[in-house]
């Protein structure tokens, strides 16, 4: 009996034992991220269905094909061995030029790379160490190429690249500069600048043994307008964006796409432009950069900062040609002018992009007596 008792005492405290629910736990939380990814590519195709219209079609097709990337030589290697080890692939080596807007600006500035015509699909050899302990080659989308030369880069220039990581631009950039110029490469994310650090000393030497041709920065990029104003020749604003091919090609693993996700990126691009135009000098260069497609993250980025500059007095600041469309390499991209810019669109032959890029100049303000005089006899006020 009193084995009994304790048995009936004891099973009347028990609780029933289920499976574990780690199963479907894990099939409900990957139900909804099958439905966010469907959705994303469901905002994705419809935004930009009714920004292209007929075109739309092709250029998704486009998207979804393999990237195909250009061998830009370094110049800090051995280019003889970068030379013999590329030039048994069916790329072209090309010399592109900077894109000039003035006449006394120095014409051997350009970035040696082998480049894919349009009838061929190159599959480039592994990057390596050259002799002298730096990196032969960096790969990247040929339309990347683009800010970089819009940029007008003096070879004694100080220049600042905002938004660096991963590093591809920040070598375009070291390979136009001498000694005597100067690069700031900032990125706030402690893994990609950890990414971005060791691409530098992959590629790019020191000048001396106590100084840096490229110094990493962690500032925030709307902070520079504070701590370093009219202080560069040059700024390169590749904004974080929307990703549009990246995203699409991993199916949306990494973030979502949504208009006004987009116009969530719009609002921080504004800050980092507006930054960017402040901490130039006066007469100085800023392009802003994207690889979004979208008219949110590109001209009306532009336009929306070009409105506060016409109300903030001391800060003047116009939209300049480019000069790409003048220049030979043009023909290798299908790509739009749009109202301040130029958007590089993906195509079956020139598969290159999506990328835009946008050049403006910050110019000197007359003192405020000049201003007010100069806006008076505008008006017909004597």
């Amino acid at each position: 009996m009193f084995r009994l008792a304790i048995s009936l005492k004891i099973g009347a405290t028990m609780r029933p034992v289920f499976p574990s629910s780690g199963k479907r736990f894990y099939k409900k939380k990957s139900w909804k991220m099958q439905r966010k990814k469907a959705s994303s590519l469901d905002n994705f195709q419809a935004f930009y269905s009714e920004q292209f219209g007929k075109d739309w079609p092709s250029i998704m097709e486009s998207l979804s094909q393999t990237t195909q990337h250009c061998a830009v030589v370094n110049k800090f290697s051995f280019q003889e061995e970068v030379h013999e080890k590329l030039s048994s692939t069916e790329a072209e080596f090309l010399n592109i030029s900077i894109f000039n807007s003035h006449e006394d600006i120095q014409t051997e500035l350009q970035l040696n790379c082998y480049f894919p015509n349009s009838s061929n699909r190159v599959r480039f050899p592994k990057q390596d160490k050259t002799s002298n302990s730096y990196f032969d080659y960096y790969l990247l989308d040929a339309s990347s190429m683009l800010p970089v030369l819009a940029l007008d880069i003096y070879t004694n220039n100080a220049v600042l690249d905002m938004c660096a990581a991963p590093g591809g631009k920040t070598v375009l950039v070291s390979q136009l500069l001498s000694n005597h110029g100067s690069l700031v490469a900032s990125e706030i994310s402690n893994t990609r600048r950890a990414n971005l650090i060791k691409v530098i000393k992959d590629y790019i030497p020191k000048i001396s043994k106590s100084k840096e041709l490229v110094e990493v920065r962690n500032l925030t990029g709307h902070k520079f307008a504070t701590y370093e104003p009219s202080t560069y020749d040059r700024v390169l604003v590749d904004a974080p964006c929307s990703s549009d091919r990246h995203n699409l090609q991993t199916n949306f693993e990494y973030s979502v796409w949504s208009e006004m996700k987009s116009k969530a990126n719009a609002n921080l691009q504004k800050k980092l432009l507006l930054s960017a135009l402040q901490t130039v000098v006066p007469g100085g260069i800023v392009v802003y950069s994207t690889c979004s497609m979208s008219v949110f993250e590109n001209d009306a980025v532009i336009d929306e900062v070009l409105s506060k500059c016409t109300q903030n007095n001391d800060l003047k600041v116009e939209v300049l040609d480019s000069q790409f469309t003048n220049q030979p390499i043009a023909d290798m991209f299908n790509f739009q002018q749009t109202r301040n810019g130029i958007l590089v669109l993906p195509s079956k032959t020139k598969n290159w992009g999506p990328l835009y890029f946008c050049k403006l100049q910050r110019f000197a303000v007359e003192s405020r007596a000049e201003f007010q005089k100069d806006n008076a006899v505008s008006s017909g006020i004597q």
